[in-house]
């Protein structure tokens, strides 16, 4: 009965429909747009020209108007599964009132087996913060579609947000096996620092140092090469984490000022002003012409209530930067 109604949907097809169809087939979508328009002018109920109007205005950056045709024609020809997904996926382009993880999750029950609504729906649920739902549906995501580098790491960045870190690692260790290529030194941070914070940890010594070795390897943003893995874990905000990497790399790099920066600046969004203030100041004793570091030297000593100090470090500052 379902494709008796597709047949009848294309024979009623009024004339204007396969107008459009012949600019829609040669990608000019606005001539498409308004035979469609015509089209369903003269026949709302057609179901065929609500969609392809649908996919002239998504291909013309118009996702919510687009959303409105797409949910016409589902409605008046439900069989079709391709439409029903691209119903969903203009769904949260700003369409009011519409709760999309409810969407997608009822035409998951509709076509349980289309991966792209799984891989939508945990896209949703990350952007929600619903970590331990979204490992629920990547995993489901692996099962149908088989495991895959980039489903592998999504796991396993979820997994670290919940702080299962043995879980993750494995993730993070399999996304990186299976990948041909890997471009992202992030993958191999993610890895390090997911073991760092395993249950045995200790034990694992030798693969997060191979782990951070290859992220500095194929790090083209953070200079980490000079700096070390300390760059990573301040890019992420783990402040702790860096304060302690830096450290570990001052001692081969005493002469850096802009690592002694990286280091005080660690101190200082760990709140120990004493240790910034001590290594603001070698910073600014190896270079004394940076402005900033003058500046940042005065804040601490405004924490520690060395105001004279504080007074005297904001004059540099001034002075430096002239």
């Amino acid at each position: 009965m379902l494709e008796v109604k597709k047949v009848l949907d294309l024979i009623k097809s009024p004339i204007s429909y396969w107008m459009g169809m012949r600019y829609y087939q040669s990608k000019n979508w606005e001539s498409a747009q308004k035979y469609f328009e015509q089209a369903i002018a003269k026949s709302p109920e057609h179901a065929h020209s609500q969609f392809k109007l649908g996919m002239c205005l998504l291909k013309q950056k118009r996702k919510q108007k687009a959303h409105e045709y797409f949910a016409n024609a589902v409605r008046l020809l439900p069989s079709k599964d391709e439409w029903r997904v691209q119903f969903v996926q203009t769904g949260g382009s700003g369409s009011q009132g519409i709760d999309l993880e409810s969407l997608v999750r009822q035409e998951i029950e509709y076509t349980p087996r289309k991966s792209v609504l799984y891989d939508k729906l945990a896209q949703i649920l990350e952007k929600k913060k619903k970590w331990w739902q979204e490992v629920e549906v990547l995993k489901k995501l692996i099962e149908l579609k088989g495991t895959q580098p980039n489903l592998q790491f999504r796991l396993g960045c979820a997994l670290e947000k919940m702080n299962r870190f043995d879980e993750a690692a494995i993730a993070f260790e399999s996304a990186i096996s299976q990948s041909k290529k890997i471009s992202d030194a992030s993958w191999y941070y993610l890895l390090g620092n997911a073991l760092s914070k395993t249950k045995n940890a200790s034990d694992k010594i030798t693969e997060i140092n191979e782990a951070y070795k290859n992220a500095e390897i194929f790090d083209k943003k953070l200079n980490s090469k000079r700096f070390g893995i300390g760059v990573f874990h301040q890019d992420r905000g783990l402040w702790d984490e860096a304060r302690d990497a830096y450290l570990h790399q001052v001692q081969h790099q005493t002469l850096d000022d802009d690592l002694h920066y990286k280091l005080a600046m660690a101190f200082d969004r760990t709140y120990d002003w004493e240790q910034a203030a001590q290594h603001f100041g070698m910073a600014v004793s190896i270079n004394h012409k940076r402005p900033r570091t003058w500046a940042r030297l005065a804040f601490v000593n405004e924490r520690l209530k060395n105001w004279g100090a504080a007074a005297k470090c904001y004059l540099m500052a001034n002075r430096v930067s002239k």
